[in-house]
Order: C-alpha cells, then structure tokens, then sequence
C-alpha cells in the first residue's frame, strides 16, 4: 500500500499533476463516512477527481498546511494590493500566524485566513460560533470568541507564546 504524503493510499490522474497538489487540498472535500475523502479540483479547466483514503488527522494536517501556505504567500503581496493602497503585513507577523497554527492541537473546525488593508492577519472561524483571531503587532495577538451558547470571550496584545487561549481551543475542538 503507497503511503506517499501520509495517506494510505493515492491516485494522481497526471504525472505533472505533483506542483499542484497544494490547490488540491484546498479545493471542495467531502470525507465520507468509511474514510474516503473526495477531493475535486480543477487544472487547466478539466475537473479532475481523486479518492484519498486518510483518517481525519490527515485531512486536518494537509489543510492547515495549506492555510499555512496561503499566510506565507502573503509575504508575496506588494503595496496597494488591493487596489485601494492595502498594507502589507510585515513578515514577523506572518511568522506568528503560522506559529499560532501549528498549537492549534487536535481541531476539528479549520480557520480562514485573510489579510485587511492596513496588513493585519487573522484567521476567522464562522459556523454556528465565531473566532477572530488578529495579529497587528509583531509577537502578539488579539481575539473575540462567541460560543454556541452566546458567551463571548476576548483578550488584547497576547503574547504568541502564550500559545492558543483554552477557550478558543474548546470551541474549534
């Protein structure tokens, strides 16, 4: 059995497909019940549709190795990005980002990462509760936290290596 990239099992649809299997993981997923995972993408127009066979801690570890991916590209980002003079974020910022998800231990509810126009980074969770977590200065963070029962939670300039608050952790677990 191939356990290539962690999985048990995998099936590529084209040999040049490899540079893009970070787009993969972050397209439409869909894990069934007996531990498959459909995961379709599009290249070069074509729908193409591989089966994975992985447990859920593999699904998790590839999509926050690609919000991971999608923070550091913000690293490529140039001044007025967004057409409006965005800020980009400065690159200890991003640092801490990426640092705060790898304490983010056993989730179940990934994040969305975004940029604002002044270069600040957070990550947003909205599903029947709410997170947002902010990085605007170097080595700290900022967050609000709603729960599913409405209490609310916050904290203002943590320091990154006071790792993820325990509220945050209980909601996204």
């Amino acid at each position: 059995m191939d356990t290539t990239h962690g999985l048990d099992s995998y099936r590529d649809p084209a040999p040049d497909y490899y540079p893009a299997i970070n787009d993969i993981v972050a397209s439409t997923i869909d894990l069934l019940s007996n531990g498959t995972a459909w995961i379709t993408a599009n290249q070069n127009k074509t729908p193409t549709l591989l089966t994975l066979h992985l447990n859920s801690e593999n699904i998790v570890d590839l999509m926050i190795n690609q919000i991971k991916n999608k923070v550091k590209s913000f690293r490529n980002y140039e001044e007025g990005w967004d057409g409006y003079g965005g800020l980009v974020p400065n690159n200890s910022m991003i640092d801490d980002a990426v640092c705060l998800l790898d304490k983010l231990e056993n989730i179940t509810q990934l994040p969305r990462p975004a940029i604002a126009g002044d270069g600040e980074i957070s990550f947003f969770w909205e599903n029947e509760f709410f997170i947002d977590i902010s990085f605007t200065s170097p080595n700290h963070f900022s967050y609000y936290a709603k729960d599913l029962e409405g209490n609310e939670f916050f904290g203002d300039d943590i320091p990154i290596t006071e790792g993820v608050p325990k509220e945050i952790l209980t909601i996204v677990q």
